[in-house]
């Protein structure tokens, strides 16, 4: 089962579409999740279309991310990866992340070459078993949100200590190295990137 979580009813771009249509060809139930109330409601609703089916994984893909095949194998949290923008170009790292124990994320800058396990994952790619989400209960993404509605946490890394917090492991598969349709402006890479480059 796939289900791409849209934030609302946009597009998509049409390797997007391409990539869907080829899914569903191989036989895949393809679908999208849209509405109104956010990516983590979109999310805790494709998961709950899992446990209501006979089938065994969920595959959640982002609109803006074309992985290059299926994720593969048997374990119960398993991403894919792909380059995650933080803001100025050379912050961008891939979109696996190991703690520092005490509340940081580090993203990883270089990958393994097989499987390997992480703290954090985007949810842009991301394959979970049903057996998981049961052991954890719904709501399995929430947003956490600071009294001044700054966003302090977003939900995939909410589902990942979810995860970590029930005994089980994130995978990544650095295999499957997504496509991740991020644009940059030319002001916001030359503001950016600026200093950098006066320097080299």
């Amino acid at each position: 089962m796939i289900r791409v979580p849209l934030v609302t009813n946009g597009s998509i771009t049409s390797r997007f579409a391409r990539f869907m249509i080829q899914a569903a060809s191989g036989g895949e139930d393809v679908d999208f999740i849209s509405s109104n109330l956010g990516v983590a409601a979109n999310r805790n609703r494709a998961c709950k279309e899992l446990l209501d089916s006979t089938d065994e994984y969920l595959w959640m893909i982002d609109s803006d991310v074309i992985p290059p095949h299926p994720l593969s194998g048997d374990e119960r949290c398993l991403s894919g990866v792909y380059h995650h923008y933080l803001g100025g170009v050379s912050s961008i790292t891939y979109s696996a992340w190991i703690s520092n124990g005490n509340g940081k994320y580090c993203g990883l800058l270089e990958l393994p070459k097989n499987k390997f396990v992480v703290h954090g994952v985007g949810g842009g790619c991301l394959r979970v078993h049903r057996s998981l989400l049961e052991d954890i209960g719904p709501p399995w993404f929430e947003d956490h949100v600071s009294k001044d509605f700054v966003l302090e946490q977003g939900e995939d890394f909410d589902f990942c200590e979810k995860v970590i917090g029930i005994g089980e492991k994130i995978w990544v598969d650095p295999d499957c190295l997504c496509h991740h349709l991020h644009t940059i402006s030319i002001k916001t890479f030359l503001e950016s990137e600026k200093p950098i480059m006066e320097a080299a």
